[in-house]
């Protein structure tokens, strides 16, 4: 257990660090102040018994003896005022300790999911190419928050609880060793019997959980996301089943989880209880002690029991909680070790760099496989695309354009040989200053809910948002309708939009961003013939844009490119006019 809290460490901060051991003193002192307050409500009930009744316990005569030095006049009255006093002081702390515990892991939680976020968003294209986006949404949202809740939160609650029982059994073992030792063994060999007898379901259960979690965000997302085909083809039903059985599941492992953790205090409740009356019999009917003369006893004892069983239950509901969500740990351990070092190695990284480009791009002996598929990509390729020139790429379909545009647009890390700007070799570490000069318009983008305006300037603080560039920007991608009325919602993934209008936003997008150089994925096969005419001189005219890389099918859409790169099974071959390219593509 403790093993594993010091891998839970590992992926904290400092300042949480030393927020857990600031706390472990409050919890100390809330130990004593419940030792305090037992020893206290039995000297009150001893002065309420008699005056003259005492205790042969040594050690509460001590007490006794220290409390009439300090109240020898009114000693009932001085001591119910203490009890109350202590009492509540001990309560008070009990909160305090409480909303910082949930404080903390607030905190812990928005580190942790803060850092996730940062992490999986700097990921490459190829991550994000083989993790499913529900996964990571899971791992961000729903491990972490079992993570803090489940796992952290029970190991504070574990120490706070174990600090008091510790505290409580030693002020227990003074006054009696025997009573001290045969509650310890009680209490723990109950709770243990029970952690043993419960682990493998509770960990069964945990690990449910963890696996439908992922499920469940997929139902909402397949189903709300393809909703038209949801309709047409009536497939209502499916995606409700889908849903509703995963939802079923995961409410019978979480009332298993609830369910199971509670048995434990009921039970010892019921045993104590039983315990303490026949003692309180026997004591009384067959060694004809009087009730004034144990009473005393049986008020320390009864309030120490009071507090060390609901500590005692916290231990055991901390261990089967932890135990039972120990998945959601495991599941993103290595990725929280990973983002805590990323974020502090990139804390002060430098991101308004640009890579200079003023003479040509150019792939040299480049090679690229897909670990998945060692057939599919782009083998030996050579090409040069010059400053201020217009760049054509075909190919059919699986034939290695994608993989080369994302090769050049830095999504993907080559094999084998270098993509080089004027002579600075792109590579990890300045990768990001390159994509400073690229705007690009792929065959398939996100319009997220909001405003034509934030779409097209794409999350830029509205504070930062051009109006003149917005305007500009609509008008070179023919989107003159939307001028003036520029705050309309798109709706979600643009679904107030038509295809052509979509398409165009993504163009605006684009030009907005003021790039050097823009690269056209299919980017106007939902245009008709003349708007994508209009749009491609609008961007050949444009005062910003000065090198142009358009991948299409169209042969009309290449006709304005000055140079052609024919792709086939990942090999390239160059031509330099336009009736070349055709012939070799109509083959």
């Amino acid at each position: 257990m403790f093993s594993l809290f010091s891998r839970v460490i590992v992926c904290l901060d400092k300042s949480s660090i030393i927020k857990i051991i600031k706390l472990q003193f409050v919890t100390l002192l809330i130990g004593i102040l419940n030792v305090v307050s037992a020893l206290l409500i039995a000297q009150f009930v001893l002065l309420i018994s008699g005056s003259e009744t005492n205790i042969e316990n040594p050690f509460f005569q001590s007490v006794s003896f220290f409390l009439n030095i300090f109240y020898p006049n009114n000693l009932l009255l001085y001591v119910s005022i203490t009890v109350v006093s202590f009492y509540v002081l001990t309560i008070m702390l009990t909160l305090v300790l409480t909303y910082f515990n949930l404080r903390w892991i607030q905190d812990i939680l928005v580190f942790f999911q803060k850092n996730l976020f940062n992490y999986y968003l700097e990921k490459k294209w190829l991550f994000h190419a083989d993790n499913s986006s529900k996964d990571i949404i899971s791992k961000i949202h729903t491990n972490t928050e079992r993570l803090s809740g489940q796992v952290l939160l029970p190991f504070l609650d574990l120490f706070s609880s174990l600090i008091i029982s510790i505290i409580i059994l030693l002020a227990v073992l003074i006054v009696d060793l025997r009573v001290a030792l045969i509650s310890f063994i009680i209490f723990s060999s109950f709770y243990v019997f029970f952690f043993f007898f419960f682990k493998k379901k509770l960990r069964k259960s945990g690990d449910e959980i963890t696996r439908i979690y992922p499920l469940y965000f997929k139902a909402i997302f397949d189903a709300f996301t393809s909703i038209k085909d949801v309709i047409l083809y009536d497939k209502k039903n499916y995606f409700k089943n889908f849903f509703s059985n995963n939802l079923t599941r995961f409410r019978e492992m979480t009332v298993t989880q609830a369910y199971l953790s509670q048995i434990p205090r009921n039970l010892i409740e019921a045993i104590f209880f039983t315990f303490l009356i026949f003692v309180v019999f026997v004591a009384i009917k067959y060694f004809n002690y009087k009730f004034s003369e144990i009473s005393a006893l049986i008020a320390f004892y009864g309030v120490c029991a009071i507090k060390i069983i609901p500590a005692f239950q916290k231990i055991f509901k901390s261990v089967t909680s932890i135990n039972s969500n120990l998945s959601a740990f495991e599941n993103i351990e290595k990725d929280l070790v990973k983002a805590k070092k990323f974020e502090l190695k990139n804390k002060n990284e430098q991101i308004n760099k640009k890579l200079n480009f003023n003479k040509s791009i150019r792939l040299e002996n480049l090679s690229f496989s897909y670990p998945t598929n060692k057939q599919a990509g782009i083998f030996d390729v050579n090409i040069e695309i010059p400053f201020g020139s217009k760049v054509g790429i075909v190919g059919k379909t699986g034939s290695g354009k994608s993989t080369l545009l994302d090769i050049i647009l830095g999504f993907i890390s080559p094999d084998k040989g270098n993509i080089k700007v004027d002579d600075t070799i792109v590579n990890e570490h300045n990768v990001k200053y390159w994509q400073k000069n690229l705007s690009y318009v792929p065959q398939n983008f996100y319009i997220y809910e909001g405003d034509i305006a934030s779409n097209v300037a794409f999350s830029a603080d509205e504070k930062l948002i051009s109006k003149e560039k917005i305007k500009s920007s609509l008008i070179s991608s023919e989107l003159k309708e939307f001028i003036g009325n520029e705050n309309m919602n798109v709706g979600e993934n643009g679904k107030k939009l038509s295809g052509g209008q979509k398409q165009r936003i993504g163009i605006a997008r684009a030009i907005y961003r003021n790039s050097e150089i823009i690269i056209l994925d299919e980017a106007t096969n939902a245009l008709d013939s003349i708007t994508e005419k209009n749009i491609l001189n609008n961007i050949e005219s444009h005062e910003t844009i000065k090198t142009i890389v358009i991948v299409s099918h169209r042969f009309e859409t290449l006709k304005m490119c000055d140079k052609f790169y024919f792709i086939e099974n990942g090999k390239v071959e160059k031509f330099e006019n336009f009736e070349d390219l055709m012939t070799k593509y109509k083959k």
